[in-house]
């Protein structure tokens, strides 16, 4: 599996040297045949899990609360623009 360690860097708006580059490739490769390996692996009748303990949900019943008001939020909002707060742009497109 491959991956363009600039395009990942872009993604996440760092700005790595080459060496650094270098280490991030590196450290990915080891991962990615790390996961590649355990994708081989033959679990037999063993179903997915995500806790080996057995937990059920527990639901609590929808109650209305106190609420703010529309000002109230407002108070602490950098930009509003009718009912839209105006936050910077954090992804460059």
């Amino acid at each position: 599996m491959s991956f363009d360690v600039n395009r990942i860097a872009s993604l996440a708006n760092l700005t790595l040297s080459e060496e650094e580059k270098q280490t991030v490739e590196t450290k990915m490769e080891g991962i990615l045949k790390f996961v590649e390996s355990i994708t081989k692996l033959d679990l037999g009748d063993h179903s997915a899990s995500i806790s080996s303990y057995d937990l059920a949900t527990v639901l609590r019943e929808d109650i209305v609360g106190p609420t703010l008001s529309p000002e109230e939020l407002a108070v602490n909002v950098p930009k509003l623009d009718d009912f839209s707060i105006i936050v910077p742009q954090v992804i460059k497109k």
